[in-house]
């Protein structure tokens, strides 16, 4: 995961300063960049700590159901969220959205339509089927299918906070560097 949102900071750092896309928040739902565990669990009384968490890219992760998400990321029902921290701030948002394995291509699609219909053309898609709008404080990775167990399947919407994640790059820049300095 900490490789992955390396490789995503990086394709997204040129244009982080250049523009936002229509529509662009601060988070998702109640949430907003910055907040605390603390904040989060008051808004949220759901929400429940993950036990196993890649420390490299964050200190906590906790999940939270939003109950209805208003049409934000072209989602009209309830979600599941993953919130990740940093230094106690909340830095990512992660939405899962699935489906019946035969249907997950036509439900993706029609995600990336209202996407498109709230956010405008992404900055970024690729062959891999990785779409990405690029924005001055969020930017918004929308992930390909993903096949689980079963007859299910899953893509992520996932949400950066921009300022934190150069932070952190540049932070993680700093440390190889005094790595190969000493």
């Amino acid at each position: 995961m900490k490789k992955f949102l390396l490789i995503l900071l990086l394709l997204l750092l040129p244009f982080s300063v250049a523009r936002a896309y229509p529509g662009e928040k601060e988070g998702f739902g109640l949430l907003r960049w910055g907040m605390s565990v603390s904040d989060v669990k008051h808004l949220y009384h759901d929400a429940v700590p993950v036990k196993k968490i890649n420390s490299d890219f964050a200190d906590t992760v906790w999940v939270v159901t939003i109950p209805d998400a208003h049409g934000e990321m072209g989602i009209d029902s309830e979600v599941f969220a993953a919130c990740y921290f940093s230094d106690n701030r909340l830095i990512t948002i992660q939405l899962p959205i699935d489906g019946d394995t035969e249907d997950i291509d036509t439900i993706r699609s029609h995600q990336l339509s209202r996407m498109i219909s709230l956010y405008g053309i992404p900055d970024i898609e690729n062959e891999q089927g990785s779409t990405i709008w690029e924005g001055v404080v969020t930017s918004i990775y929308l992930s390909p299918s993903i096949v689980m167990k079963g007859n299910k399947s899953v893509f992520f919407i996932t949400l950066l906070d921009m300022q934190s994640g150069i932070k952190n790059l540049r932070e993680n820049k700093d440390k190889e560097a005094l790595v190969r300095e000493g």
